[in-house]
């Protein structure tokens, strides 16, 4: 199945999810203290959508256009949404919690339309693994190692700075290490090229292990010529 990242799509999605999780909150006895509540969120993230789906980068509103709008408007609905998933998470809706990830996926690409910098990739990131690990579609894998390298390329500069290098699960390292999974998995060369060379580049400390773990994948065969030789050049 072809994922949908426009935003019609993402704001349909949203309603469901955010219709679950303001339900699951009114019926639980979970503690906000003086944070923002779930139903908050849900109307904040709503009104957000909406406002991107009305703002294509080719046909956009003049308020949009003004220096910084689109930047803050995108950073808004991800931070917003990351909020909201630590509330899924705690009410225990795994589901909706997906649901979430799959939105942050449509507002990421379309901070990428934009060419702003995208300040939290972590639900993004999740999202985008998460429909890796659901697909066996050699164009559906490559369409998701695209999106994979446009999250890469419009991270901000603080999150390509990569300062928490002693955490193995930060979002940046999952993500380039997923991007070179997902292209091997989608049987393409030029997508091997390019998420390998991300590797060596900046993770060289994962680099050299990971070549070598996708070297023995393609040696169990089941992967066109031309794409096992790609993978093999990089190691040796």
């Amino acid at each position: 199945m072809v994922f949908d990242s426009s935003m019609a799509t993402a704001r349909n999605r949203f309603a469901q999810a955010g219709t679950t999780i303001s339900k699951a909150f009114e019926e639980s006895d979970l503690a906000t203290g003086e944070q923002v509540t779930p139903p908050d969120l849900v109307d904040a993230i709503a009104q957000l959508l909406e406002i991107l789906e009305r703002n294509p980068v080719d046909d956009p509103t003049p308020a949009m256009q003004e220096e910084g709008e689109a930047d803050k408007i995108g950073n808004h609905a991800m931070n917003f949404l990351h909020d909201l998933g630590v509330y899924s998470d705690r009410l225990e809706l795994p589901e909706t919690t997906g649901e979430l990830q799959q939105v942050a996926i449509a507002v990421a690409m379309w901070m990428a339309s934009w060419e702003v910098p995208i300040q939290h990739i972590d639900m993004v990131v999740n999202g985008l693994g998460q429909l890796a690990n659901k697909s066996s579609d050699v164009e559906e894998l490559r369409r998701i190692r695209s999106m994979m390298q446009r999250v890469v390329d419009h991270a901000s500069p603080d999150i390509k700075a990569d300062l928490e290098t002693s955490n193995p699960h930060r979002a940046w390292r999952i993500l380039l290490l997923n991007e070179g999974i997902v292209a091997v998995r989608g049987h393409d060369p030029e997508g091997i090229r390019e998420a390998f060379d991300q590797l060596r580049a900046r993770l060289p400390d994962d680099a050299e292990a990971f070549f070598a773990e996708a070297a023995k994948q393609v040696e169990q065969g089941g992967f066109p010529p031309e794409v096992a030789e790609t993978v093999r050049s990089y190691t040796g």
